[in-house]
């Protein structure tokens, strides 16, 4: 399980950065420091993460699984959400005071 365990924190490394990343960019932090940014902790690493991977079959498959099944999980869920959204009429509530006072 060390492999799985491994792997695990290794891609939340690489997604903390990315979100970083993400988050200096839309609050307007010039470029070039997000670009500085991304080389230097992404060389790190997916250093790392090519490392960890040599581990993949030991057991690092595990996360990767379970990350696949979290993952589609949440695509089917956002999918009904749009659907059902887009089917649900929406309607004011002060038209339909009337209705419920009688």
């Amino acid at each position: 399980m060390e492999a799985a365990y491994g792997l695990a924190i290794t891609v939340t490394m690489l997604m903390t950065t990315l979100l970083l990343a993400y988050y200096l960019y839309s609050r307007h932090v010039p470029k070039w420091v997000v670009a500085v940014f991304l080389v230097v902790y992404l060389a790190i690493e997916l250093s790392f993460l090519a490392a960890n991977m040599l581990k993949f079959a030991e057991g690092g498959w595990v996360t990767v699984a379970i990350g696949l099944v979290l993952s589609s999980i949440m695509y089917v869920w956002i999918i009904s959400h749009r659907i059902k959204n887009r089917l649900v009429d929406r309607v004011s509530l002060p038209e339909q005071i009337p209705a419920l006072k009688n």
